[in-house]
């Protein structure tokens, strides 16, 4: 299959440890004995996930769908994530603990990108961008880029336009969506354009606004209040109110 789709020789072979003593030696034997060529110039083969430190296992009825985890309030990018988090080569533990401590980390490094320099622009940072270049041919090290990623957001010494671009550069290898259009990047993070929104919420917003001008706290307070009963969130910005679901 593989001969029949990319050719008698191929970059990068993947797979789980497992397949590395009999199936992938298999493939060897057969594709290098018929071709006369090496079949693959890379290997890479990922360690096993377990859940909860244990083997996942049909015996033990431990297994977890993405579907389920969709259930639980996760995407598939904060799983995705939580992948990259660890080596590939490394063991993975799962548990819905260390996806939730992943999920926060991963809503950070978004409100960095669709909050706070949204509408930045910059060059990225080459000494990052070799950093960036190092990890990744460090046997893939995701784990590094993603820790790269947060020592760029709190680089003082770096724009934010600079910060933006440099995380974006990252991010056309991680893939994780931080390059999307800032409007449905804050829909991800639950933020609701205010013309979505119900009629009464909106007038509530607009007198707070007024309320805030006035320097009226009080009635501002009160307002907030009465919105969040509604079953929304305000957070006060620059550009104006910022509203999500709570």
């Amino acid at each position: 299959m593989a001969i029949a789709t990319l050719g008698k020789q191929i970059d990068i072979h993947t797979g789980g440890v497992d397949n590395m003593a009999t199936h992938h030696n298999g493939e060897i034997a057969q594709c290098e004995s018929a071709t006369g060529k090496q079949f693959s110039r890379y290997w890479m083969h990922s360690e096993h996930i377990q859940i909860d430190n244990e083997r996942i296992a049909k015996s033990a009825g431990n297994g977890i769908t993405l579907r389920s985890l969709f259930e639980e309030g996760y995407s598939a990018l904060e799983y995705r994530y939580w992948l990259l988090t660890s080596h590939y080569r490394s063991p993975a533990n799962f548990s819905l603990t260390a996806l939730m401590a992943s999920k926060q980390a991963f809503t950070k490094l978004r409100r960095y990108m669709f909050e706070d320099w949204a509408h930045t622009k910059g060059r990225p940072s080459p000494t990052y961008q070799q950093a960036f270049v190092n990890a990744v041919n460090d046997d893939l090290n995701t784990a590094k880029v993603i820790a790269l990623a947060f020592e760029v957001a709190k680089d003082e010494k770096l724009t934010p336009g600079e910060k933006r671009a440099t995380i974006l550069e990252f991010d056309a290898v991680l893939g994780l969506g931080l390059d999307a259009d800032p409007t449905d990047g804050l829909a991800l993070l639950g933020h609701i354009a205010t013309n979505s929104l119900p009629e009464e919420v909106q007038a509530l917003i607009d007198q707070r606004e007024v309320a805030r001008i006035a320097r009226n706290w009080s009635e501002a307070d009160r307002l907030r209040l009465v919105v969040q009963q509604k079953g929304y969130e305000l957070e006060d910005t620059a550009e104006g109110p910022r509203v999500s679901k709570v």
